[in-house]
């Protein structure tokens, strides 16, 4: 079975790395302000409807939905910061080489 011996990546496919990096970030960064806003919409919600409703149950489904609105900004951040790295690995010339050998 033939080795791969390919130890860098060319110019060019590195900077298709680059170009789909930036369309996902871009993507990242849409979905975390989508993400934001129905976050500021539930509390804003919560705020108002504490005055009418104290009934259990309505409480809970706002603490689901809020705490479900928090993971998923929590991690499309995680995945932007990961997408900001290979960003970066890729300006100073070290994407696509092992860190740890």
């Amino acid at each position: 079975m033939p080795v791969n011996k390919k130890k860098k990546w060319t110019a060019k496919e590195l900077e298709e790395f680059k170009k789909l990096i930036l369309e996902k970030r871009k993507v990242v960064v849409d979905d975390l302000v989508v993400a934001k806003e129905k976050a500021d919409e539930v509390l804003k919600n919560n705020s108002v409807n504490a005055i009418y409703s104290s009934h259990m149950a309505d409480a809970g489904s706002d603490q689901q939905q809020m705490e479900k609105n928090y993971y998923m900004m929590d991690r499309e951040d995680t995945f932007l910061q990961y997408l900001n790295r290979a960003l970066d690995m890729l300006d100073v010339g070290t994407f696509g080489i092992c860190t740890s050998c």
